[in-house]
């Protein structure tokens, strides 16, 4: 069986207008889940999960070796910010092992099976960029969310949930804007120029600095009499950063949106102590072991090694209160006093 690009009476020809209209819709939406990648909360939501595969226990040896706390975290980063995460598989002259990043990458062949997929590589260097070429088999590969039509590029949750990333990014943007506007006073004067009657209240105000300022008053209506005096005299308006509350209770509800998106609870971060554990709990029993679970898959295929796990801990998002009551459920239902220690972590 051939991928069904290959199948030429199954291709329906995109005219130039579609076809730059896609292409546009993209690149748009492409844009869009880097500038969330760029707000607080996606970053705060990819932190916490790289964080934790930093920390995480990772078998056999040999694989915990290659993969170092580093090389765990910025894989993680790659996955949930690109949807995919390449690395070369570099072979020194004295037979160690090393993964190296690519920072762009092409992949091209029409064999259904991966080791078949054809890589052009760029792996970064601090001067320059080194262009390699490696079959799938030659290299990891790690991605999520990608569809039956490219099974051979991921796309970043950010990504699939574009409408809700772009309205996240568009209002840290017009927060940005608005927390950039310049700031003043507008003081009006029926006279505001250089050289006018209230030229000495402008030069007082100017050397002011905190100190007194004597200024006319106003109630004499300019020499006009009280009847055409103004209703208040000298009055300040302040010019600056004026956001509104909507904005800011909109961009909390796109935020936690965002990081559901990401798989991340909201008691990570919103909360009382109960519910920030039971979000670690959720992340240490879902969210985490599932990106492991694709690591592992791709790692095992491509560096021939059987049983890579990933251990997170789950015991972690439990205080002792809770795992004390833990074990005694489980040794009133039962469970032998050290089994139930031993389940819950204590």
């Amino acid at each position: 069986m051939r991928w069904p690009f290959q199948r030429r009476q199954e291709v329906r020809q995109q005219d130039a207008t579609e076809a730059a209209l896609t292409a546009s819709a993209g690149a748009v939406a492409t844009l869009a889940s880097h500038q969330a990648a760029a707000t607080a909360a996606a970053v705060s939501g990819i932190r916490v999960l790289s964080d934790m595969f930093a920390v995480a226990t990772v078998t056999p040896r040999r694989v915990a070796d290659l993969l170092t706390a580093d090389v765990r975290a910025d894989l993680v980063r790659r996955l949930l910010v690109r949807g995919n995460a390449v690395y070369d598989i570099d072979v020194d002259d004295d037979g160690r092992i090393a993964l190296v990043p690519a920072a762009t990458w092409d992949v091209t062949g029409g064999g259904v099976h991966p080791d078949s997929w054809r890589y052009e590589l760029d792996l970064a260097r601090p001067y320059l960029a080194n262009r390699v070429r490696r079959m799938g088999a030659g290299l990891v590969h790690c991605r999520i969310g990608q569809g039956p039509a490219s099974p051979w590029r991921g796309r970043s949750p950010l990504l699939e949930a574009g409408l809700t990333s772009e309205t996240l990014a568009n209002i840290e943007l017009s927060l940005q804007r608005e927390g950039v506007a310049r700031q003043a006073h507008v003081l009006a004067l029926p006279d505001a120029s250089e050289g006018g009657q209230f030229s000495n209240v402008i030069a007082n105000i100017r050397a002011a600095n905190g100190k007194l300022v004597l200024a006319e008053t106003m109630r004499s209506g300019l020499g006009q009499g009280a009847a055409a005096a103004p209703k208040r005299d000298y009055e300040t308006v302040r010019l600056g950063p004026q956001v509104p509350a909507e904005s800011i209770a909109l961009r909390e509800s796109a935020g936690r949106s965002v990081l559901h998106a990401l798989g991340i609870p909201d008691g990570t971060f919103f909360g009382d102590g109960v519910a920030m554990r039971e979000g670690h709990r959720l992340l240490t029993v879902r969210t985490a072991p599932a990106l492991g679970e694709i690591i592992a898959a791709e790692l095992e295929a491509k560096l021939e090694i059987a049983g890579v796990s990933f251990a997170f801990g789950e015991s972690g998002g439990q205080d002792l209160a809770q795992r004390a009551r833990a074990v005694q459920t489980l040794v009133a239902a039962g469970m032998p006093l050290t089994e139930a220690l031993a389940k819950a972590g204590v």
